[in-house]
Parts: structure tokens; sequence; C-alpha cells
């Protein structure tokens, strides 16, 4: 990445609207589109990206612990990322994100959780709908419905 993009990251301003426990879907879209507008997918993303540089060059750096200057650069660059993630969600969430030390981990941990939320809401809603029955009216009967969503 070059001086200007790195440069670029710093200036990354917070999504709009912080995530919490209800809006993961409108924050993904907001925060994604910030990440792409940067060209940073390859910190949150390895499946396309190829993943983190090696820390040491080769065994020789290793056993001196001279970390290579691709993996120095390429840790600083996803460290803001990783901080800009933080900071773009709740507070409340932050105790999810313990043991993540990479902005990939967050990202993953995030979908992981959100998708467990989202199945469990899915099941409730079906369940609650199967329970609704025609009333008198078509118009009750819709209402109803719409109680369920948000």
């Amino acid at each position: 990445m070059n001086s200007s993009t790195a440069s670029a990251i710093q200036t990354i301003v917070p999504v709009s609207v912080k995530l919490d426990d209800e809006n993961f879907l409108t924050w993904k879209m907001q925060a994604s589109g910030t990440i792409k507008s940067f060209k940073l997918q390859q910190f949150i993303d390895f499946s396309s990206h190829g993943g983190m540089p090696n820390k040491f060059k080769d065994n020789e750096a290793m056993a001196l612990g001279k970390i290579s200057d691709d993996y120095a650069n390429w840790e600083q660059q996803d460290q803001i990322v990783y901080t800009w993630l933080l900071d773009s969600m709740s507070p409340t969430l932050h105790v999810r994100m313990v043991g993540c030390n990479h902005a990939h981990q967050i990202w993953k941990s995030l979908h992981t959780y959100f998708e467990s939320q989202t199945r469990a809401k899915v099941c409730q809603l079906k369940t609650q709908l199967k329970g609704i029955r025609k009333t008198d009216s078509l118009n009750n009967y819709l209402l109803s419905i719409k109680d369920y969503t948000p």
C-alpha cells in the first residue's frame, strides 16, 4: 500500500450508526462500503486476498526476532482497521471482541455472532407467524402479521 493510501486510512470516519444488537445489516452495509472505498478488504477477507504476510522473512530472522518489513507494514495498517471497527460499534459489543487481535478476527466474530442471532430470530418469527389465524377481517389479519415486523 502506498503512502497516500496509508494517510487516507487514517482519515476514515466512523459509520453514522454504531453497531449494536439490532442493526448489524445496516451497519455492515456502511462498514463494507467504507472498507471498500479505501481498498482495505484484504484486512477483513483473507479468502480472496491471501492473508497476512509472514511475520519473519526466514528462520534466521525468527531466531533474531527481526520482524519482516512486509509484516510490520501490514500489521500497522491492520491495526488502523481493527481500531476503526471497534470504534464503529457499541461498547456493549466490545466484550465479544476480547481475544481478537486483528481486523479479520473482529469481522469473523461479528458475522458468527449475528448469524446465530439472525437464525434464532427467523425461527422465532416463523413460530409466531404460524400462530396467526385469519381474523374477522383481512385488515386485522395483516395488522397482526405486521405486529411481528420491526
